[in-house]
């Protein structure tokens, strides 16, 4: 089949492991009455690829992929069953692998196709069918595409029967031939070693073996970058030029994620798309108040660069309003995000993630909540290398005097918020509103209470409640432990159910005129309200700044299956949303 326009480019995005942007270009064609196969096959495989198993499986069966009949559309069923089966409890794991198995080989004895015999293979592997594993491999190492090899595909699939053979030298081989292939193909790759890692493991090898086995599929690193602001001087760009793109190589940076402030971060985001690179861009605020704050006061040489990177990027995501542009706070939560999306983005590659920073500073402890010093400092917390490029002297932007504040502004912080609320509860009967009232609430209280300190806030109304933590981990924890609590103490109705939403954003802290107490309150605050209605009952959903937040924070039990970009309620626009689950 010939991809279309539209298919090629989603397609493109999933190579690339830009899965969420993946999604919602097929599912923006789908909604447009796109409904070829194919655009439903590619909306499920982004899902599969992140790792949204259940929104994968609900979309596979309600886009009826099956009736399409393909190699591929029928190996995706068997590759949803081999996804469920790597999660299942140790106890049901083999049985769920060989169900993974038989699925595979179904699709192997119907096409002829050797990818789906060699997963069979490999599964039966798994499952501690080794006999049947080896004997599948070898009916397959006599097809024609494995015994001269023309593509990627060929060459991994030979690598996989013959590692299923116990021919590990054989493997090496097909896998260095393989490793000259499909370069930008780095979803594909990664799967690939996902794979090989773990049937090399089954097969006894040691982690020396393993990684000079998969030495040839070598992924490219994701960065963050940032670093210091300056005025423009051509001789100290033109040096850094060449050490940032030596680093850029001596990495192989595939994307990096970051800001567009005058001097360090437009070298870095200039030469990420002079090699090819994804930019994608966060900002404390509009384009043209970030200009005016980060970009103008370095010279006028930086903004037609500035605007140029804009065009070239592959993402933009704006944080921050324009009333806060110049607040220490808005810069240290774009940053924040920034280095989450980093991190999400090289887990769904399985690739190496790193900081990029042009400082002449110590950079080893931050001060304050923005700059560079404060931005590796987050970036260090989270556990990752910082790569420091130390420039010559840099002459700092000048910028303009700051008016005398007649009244200070109210301080914001970022903080995690999480509303709840249980659909269904208009229809309970009058008499149960008490037992409602000590099981339900009272297990969301036990949730909140477990967090202690890190809980800053909370009310409740009736069937909903509202709490406010320090950190997103802690708002993630309390929503898992609110959902499982209620699973073991009320018996939920068909179509009832408890709804949460997380979300992470600047918020106010300060007295509640009416209440007469402290509380938290800002538009923030109205965004988390609003995802919670759309949430299914029974589901945590989060917006993409929630997901970022905690991917950031270091040995995090919590992942994040994407939802979509859905349009949020009264007049909020639309969000990209992830469903909560842990590890």
């Amino acid at each position: 089949m010939t991809a279309g326009p539209d298919e090629q480019h989603i397609s493109d995005l999933i190579s690339a492991g830009d899965l969420a942007a993946a999604y919602d270009e097929a599912m923006r064609a789908i909604s447009d009455d796109d409904h070829s196969p194919q655009m439903r096959y590619l909306a499920v495989l982004a899902l599969a690829r992140m790792g949204a198993i259940a929104q994968a499986r609900a979309a596979y069966d309600s886009f009826d992929i099956a009736s399409i009949g393909s190699v591929d559309a029928l190996s995706l069923n068997a590759r949803l069953l081999k996804d469920v089966a790597f999660i299942a409890p140790a106890e049901n794991r083999t049985g769920a692998l060989l169900a993974a198995a038989a699925a595979y080989k179904d699709v192997f004895e119907k096409t002829g196709d050797p990818y789906p015999g060699v997963n069979a293979a490999t599964l039966y592997r798994l499952a501690g069918k080794a006999d049947q594993a080896r004997t599948l491999a070898k009916e397959l190492s006599r097809h024609t595409t494995i015994t001269d090899p023309g593509s990627y595909y060929d060459q991994v699939t030979r690598a996989e029967i013959l590692l299923n053979m116990d021919d590990v030298t054989g493997a090496v081989q097909a896998l260095t031939a393989a490793g000259s292939m499909a370069r930008k193909d780095h979803g594909s790759r990664a799967t690939t070693r996902n794979q090989l890692k773990r049937l090399a493991e089954a097969a006894g090898l040691g982690e020396s073996e393993i990684a000079k086995l998969l030495a040839p599929l070598a992924s490219g690193t994701v960065i963050h970058f940032c670093g210091r602001m300056f005025r423009c001087d051509a001789s100290i760009e033109a040096r850094l030029v060449a050490d940032i793109a030596g680093e850029l190589d001596r990495l192989d940076v595939i994307a990096g994620y970051g800001a567009l402030a005058c001097g360090a971060d437009i070298l870095i985001a200039e030469a990420l798309l002079k090699r090819g690179a994804e930019l994608h861009v966060v900002l404390a605020s509009s384009p043209q108040a970030f200009a005016a704050t980060s970009v103008a006061p370095g010279g006028p040489g930086w903004t037609a660069r500035y605007f140029a990177c804009l065009e070239a990027a592959s993402s933009l995501r704006i944080v921050g309003d324009d009333s806060y542009a110049r607040h220490p706070s808005a810069f240290g939560f774009s940053t924040e995000i920034a280095i989450g999306l980093a991190i999400i983005r090289a887990r769904y590659l399985a690739s190496p993630v790193r900081q990029i920073t042009i400082d002449d500073r110590d950079t080893s402890q931050g001060n304050g909540v923005a700059g560079s010093t404060a931005d590796v400092a987050r970036w260090q917390e989270a556990g990752f290398e910082t790569i420091r490029i130390v420039p010559p002297a840099l002459t700092a932007p000048t910028f303009p005097a700051k008016k005398p504040e007649t009244k200070k502004p109210p301080e914001r912080k970022a903080l995690s918020l999480l509303f709840a609320d249980f659909a269904g509860f208009t229809g309970l009967a009058e008499n149960s509103l008490p037992d409602f009232w000590q099981k339900v609430l009272g297990s969301a209280a036990e949730a909140l209470d477990e967090q202690g300190s890190r809980v800053v806030y909370r009310n409740t109304w009736g069937d909903a409640c509202f709490a406010v933590f320090k950190e997103p981990e802690a708002a993630a924890q309390a929503a898992w432990s609110i959902q499982q609590r209620l699973a073991g103490v009320w018996q939920v109705p068909a179509n009832s159910g408890m709804r949460i939403s997380l979300h992470y954003g600047l918020v106010f802290s300060g007295e509640d005129p009416v209440l007469q107490r402290e509380s938290i309150y800002g538009r923030e605050v109205s965004r988390a309200a609003r995802i919670e209605p759309i949430t299914p009952p029974g589901f945590v959903y989060a917006s993409e700044n929630f997901a970022a937040a905690c991917a950031s924070r270091p040995n995090t039990p919590f992942r994040f299956g994407y939802v979509g970009r859905l349009t949020l309620p009264k007049n909020f626009g639309e969000e990209r949303l992830y469903r909560l689950t842990r590890i």
